[in-house]
């Protein structure tokens, strides 16, 4: 298999997209308990879902190709996984970030996104980095979010409120279903906050 003719001939978009998170200073212990799921994207591109978050993995002839991974105690589990999928240890892994530079500029990132969804059919098949499988109608939605909170948060330091008074006010009940795991929305809106702030 030429993997660059594998994934021209694929007729969507992976992208992978970080949301901001704070993670790494978190503590995972054990890893027993978990599990590293799949879903097919196409006959030779999955969608793997580990204790870290979502990555992605192109499986063929010349080897398996990966876009991020997990956490070291997960190394096995995932080995297993490729190995269930007809795949080999990975002879290539890209890793899109590291955690700790997620400190850039909030609104640079938003627009980033923006041209990403300008770029994309409304059926294009996006695999994020934390949640499920998605579309483009979930990736627009994740930027409007991104935008609201800048804004929610903008507005709060304006009018001279802390962090404090800015998290007990919450953002809009629309934005909820981002509040998830270890990425609340109080911890989220810490982040938006750092980074107006610095």
């Amino acid at each position: 298999m030429n993997m660059e003719y594998k994934m021209r001939s694929n007729r969507f978009l992976v992208a992978t997209l970080i949301l901001l998170d704070c993670h790494h200073g978190l503590a995972y212990d054990d890893f027993t308990k978990e599990i590293v799921k799949s879903t097919p994207l196409t006959q030779s591109l999955y969608m793997l879902e580990g204790a870290g978050g979502n990555f992605t993995a192109l499986i063929g002839q010349d080897g398996t190709f990966l876009v991020d991974d997990d956490f070291a105690p997960m190394a096995e589990k995932l080995l297993n996984k490729l190995k269930e999928l007809k795949g080999a240890s990975p002879r290539y892994i890209v890793n899109t970030h590291f955690h700790f530079d997620h400190t850039g500029n909030l609104a640079g990132y938003a627009k980033n996104v923006k041209r990403v969804i300008d770029q994309i059919s409304d059926d294009y098949k996006i695999v994020p980095g934390h949640g499920p499988l998605s579309k483009k109608v979930e990736l627009e939605k994740y930027q409007r979010m991104i935008l609201a909170s800048i804004e929610t948060v903008r507005k709060g330091i304006k009018a001279g409120r802390t962090l404090e008074q800015i998290q007990k006010t919450g953002l809009a009940a629309e934005w909820e279903a981002f509040s998830h795991g270890y990425l609340t929305t109080d911890r989220w809106l810490a982040l938006v906050y750092d980074n107006l702030k610095n």
